[in-house]
């Protein structure tokens, strides 16, 4: 049987600079805008509107009020982070948001330490744009926060405006930037022109393109993603127009509307070549709305149009009722905020008296205290911040945090958060899994670990189909299982301690809906009892189907031509004499039908460690045996020590006995306990382990 847990990846489309091995990545803001079109009847007028009342402002409003200005920052704009999350690099820390801040406010400030490198043909309409980006310090229902959410969800590998359904404060009052794995569209960001529905008005950017540290990779185009993209939010164009294709002849024949921003082509290489002339004039290659590699600048043009947005669309986002709503006026004091408990979900899979670390992230308020328990660990509680432990039993284990601050506490428990397998293994090589013997997948009271995208169909048995016999385990594709979904699951640890040119074969059935259909399946293999993975099976679009038919309209359900056996080498010395081996399976689901894997056999060249056996001394008789018999051996040291009874496949009976032996020899009586057939008698010591064959007869 098997026990599944979900963990999620993403793939990465990047484009390269010829300069450099650096990724750079396109924003997604017209195509969005193109989408809303077509789809939002009202958002065309909106839009139309918007920029009627902002031409008529430029004209006739705003340079009053640029003559009326006095204070060095005109506006200030509150902002929450909202970080989309499984609990991996995505999850990026409060100092890397405050970096993220510290980033736009010098962008739209002209306090960049490389403003001295803008070219001299652009110093004279190189604007401080008088724009200052605060974190909230009040949430919408007037409680007190720090302007970052935290919001765990599998939507972070793909991410679009679903992610904006699970958190969004109201858009009137907040600029909502939304932290990602990934986007869907293999963008680094997007955002929408004022006018946008409240549900989606905002900016979405994957994580490494916010600041310039932690996740981030530091380059100027990465850290000043977000200025880009805020820079739409304020309604600006790219330089060369509202698409998203610089480099088209057609550009010279379009403007971005922004009076001083030379007509350009724009920079389709992401490159920095200040000298670059397209239309016949000098290209502002260094401009934040182009996608040169150096952005520095807004011009005096664009910073006008940013004004007349905060003055006419987005008037109420930086009035002083809203700064003094949101905590983000001059003056504000935020008090204390209560901390939220967090720790990963990801269940932590570690070996027996092996040591394993557990971190903090609590988040909203910092904690002066943490208050950590550990049943069945050394030590069992912990009031460190990130805590080492040690589990010197197999077995699955609760842990749960309190974290408390002047301002409150809070507590999480996560419940069978640690699963921890002996070493070496209870089960050995040759060891094989039909799924004959279940009831349900995955049922209770074994090794397996499974989990699934929730609100998805789950593995589950089925006798619908199968290779051998009448069962095997499948994922129901074909009626509830979204793109994007990402199921795994865990198999039991094996003993590979006295193994060579092991391999692990299953059977797979797998057809498409689509033909775009580029499902994958991996296999990983690890040798610490699942605290860590190597891929050694990655198969994915036609090289995973076994049926070349298309399935849009049914369910498949595989014929006995429709499977295939497959093989997952591990005949090296990295996996094989390991005393504790698991694999895990990782399935993409992404316009595929149903998935179906049957018979799963680990074989390999079982040795019977003669030489171990010879210095143990070891024998068994009589051997055959129809009622009991013994086994003696000679220790030649105290040792812990630990006799098993197993099948031939290698699957754990019961334990004969276990605990602290002296030296010198030994002698143990075994009752028969067990149907006739071929059996494994194993001795394990701290010196290693031995094996020894017998035969019940009726």
């Amino acid at each position: 049987m098997k026990k599944w847990i979900w963990f999620a990846a993403f793939a990465l489309s990047a484009i390269k600079s010829n300069a450099q091995e650096q990724e750079y990545r396109r924003c997604h803001t017209d195509e969005m805008h193109e989408q809303m079109l077509a789809s939002d009847n009202d958002y065309g007028l909106r839009r139309a509107l918007i920029q009627n009342a902002a031409r008529i402002f430029m004209a006739e409003g705003l340079h009053v009020k640029k003559e009326n200005q006095a204070a060095s920052i005109q506006f200030v704009v509150p902002v929450v982070f909202h970080i989309i999350h499984d609990y991996g690099a995505e999850n990026i820390s409060k100092d890397q948001v405050l970096d993220a801040v510290r980033l736009i406010n010098e962008s739209f400030q002209k306090k960049s330490a490389d403003t001295g490198d803008v070219i001299p043909a652009f110093q004279s309409i190189f604007a401080n744009c008088e724009i200052e980006f605060r974190l909230a310090q009040i949430d919408p229902n007037g409680n007190c926060h720090d302007g970052i959410t935290r919001t765990k969800s599998t939507q972070t590998y793909s991410a679009g405006d679903g992610v904006k359904s699970l958190v969004n404060w109201p858009s009137y009052k907040y600029l909502n930037i939304w932290v990602v794995a990934n986007i869907g569209s293999g963008a680094a960001g997007y955002a929408y022109y004022p006018g946008a529905s409240p549900s989606v008005d905002g900016i979405v950017i994957r994580h490494d393109y916010s600041a310039s540290i932690g996740t981030a990779p530091g380059s100027t185009y990465n850290a000043r993603a977000l200025s880009h993209e805020i820079g739409h939010y304020l309604d600006l164009p790219h330089t060369w127009g509202s698409t998203n294709q610089p480099g088209v002849a057609s550009n010279c024949n379009i403007d971005d509307g922004i009076f001083d921003t030379p007509n350009t082509l724009g920079v389709s290489n992401f490159s920095c070549n200040t000298t670059q002339v397209t239309c016949g004039s000098l290209d502002n290659v260094q401009n934040y709305m182009d996608y040169g590699s150096c952005p520095k600048m807004f011009t005096e043009g664009q910073k006008d149009r940013m004004h007349t947005t905060l003055y006419t669309s987005r008037d109420y986002l930086v009035s002083i009722a809203n700064n003094v709503d949101t905590g983000t006026d001059d003056g504000y004091v935020a008090p204390p905020c209560a901390p939220v408990a967090d720790f990963s979900d990801r269940k932590k899979f570690v070996c027996a008296n092996v040591p394993v670390q557990f971190k903090d992230l609590s988040w909203k308020g910092t904690p002066d205290t943490w208050s950590w328990s550990f049943p069945g660990a050394i030590p069992s509680a912990s009031n460190d911040t990130n805590p080492v432990v040690v589990y010197p039993n197999p077995g699955t284990y609760d842990v749960s945090l309190t974290v408390t601050n002047i301002d409150g506490s809070t507590t999480l428990l996560r419940a069978n958060h640690v699963v921890v397998s002996s070493n070496p293994a209870n089960f050995n090589v040759p060891y094989s899994e039909g799924f004959e013997n279940m009831s349900s997948f995955p049922g209770t009271g074994n090794e397996w670990t499974v989990n699934n995208t929730p609100g998805t169909s789950p593995w589950a048995l089925t006798g619908l189909a199968s290779y051998t016999g009448t069962n095997s385990i499948y994922i129901n594709n074909f009626t509830n299982t979204p793109t994007g979904s990402v199921d795994e699951f865990i198999t039991p640890s094996f003993d590979l301690s006295n193994v060579t040119n092991a391999n692990l074969t299953f059977q797979l059935a797998f057809a498409r809906k689509l033909s775009a259909s580029v499902d994958s399946l991996k296999v990983f293999v690890s040798k610490d009892c699942g605290a860590s993975w190597s891929l050694r099976y990655n198969k994915n679009g036609t090289s995973l189907i076994t049926n070349t038919s298309l399935f849009p309209s049914q369910a498949f359900f595989p014929q006995v031509a429709d499977w295939r056996m497959e093989t997952v080498n591990i005949a090296s010395p990295t996996y094989n004499n390991q005393p504790n081996i698991k694999f895990l399976f990782r399935y993409y689901q992404s316009a595929g039908n149903n998935i179906f894997i049957d018979d799963l056999n680990l074989s390999g060249t079982l040795g019977m460690n003669e030489v171990f056996t010879d210095k143990l001394n070891l024998h068994l008789y009589p051997n055959p045996s129809n009622e009991f018999f013994y086994l003696s051996f000679d220790l030649p040291k105290h040792s812990p020590t630990k006799i098993d009874l197993m099948d031939i496949s290698g699957k754990h009976l019961s334990e004969i006995t276990s605990g602290n032996m002296e030296s010198g020899e030994h002698l143990v009586k075994i009752d028969k306990s067990v149907s006739a057939g071929m059996y494994l008698i194993r001795i394990t010591t701290d010196e290693g382990t031995a094996f020894k064959r017998v035969v019940i007869t009726k």
